[in-house]
């Protein structure tokens, strides 16, 4: 496995071919987001796409979608609109994908839901 670096990170042509050679049918546009520094983020039509910058952050993204994927069938509805599920793509450039949210998801209110 390789993983982008600043070099190829903002190569927009490069990201859309490897989301092409990995399922995506076609991709119209692509933004890079501001990311932190163990990913790289980017908006891929209505998909969000985040590439691990070294292993031990894909090793962190395999655990964050096997705790979402255990999670996600307990929680209230007020949370699965609020929580991505992801979906990983183990390829030359490893990746995770997940639909894009629509709107503002953490609001920094408090509120008095219901524990799960």
């Amino acid at each position: 496995m390789q993983y982008l670096t600043q070099e190829n990170a903002d190569n927009l042509d490069f990201i859309k071919h490897i989301s092409l050679q990995n399922g995506f049918s076609e991709i119209k546009n692509i933004i890079r987001l501001k990311s932190g520094s163990r990913s790289l983020s980017y908006y891929a039509d209505d998909y969000i796409v985040r590439f691990p910058k070294v292993e031990i952050i894909w090793q962190t993204m395999k655990r964050e979608k096997n705790i979402i994927d255990m999670v996600y069938p307990h929680l209230v509805s007020a949370f699965a609109n609020k929580i991505h599920k992801i979906d990983l793509i183990e390829s030359e450039y490893p990746f995770s994908i997940s639909k894009r949210f629509s709107g503002k998801i953490c609001d920094g209110q408090t509120h008095n839901f219901p524990y799960i």
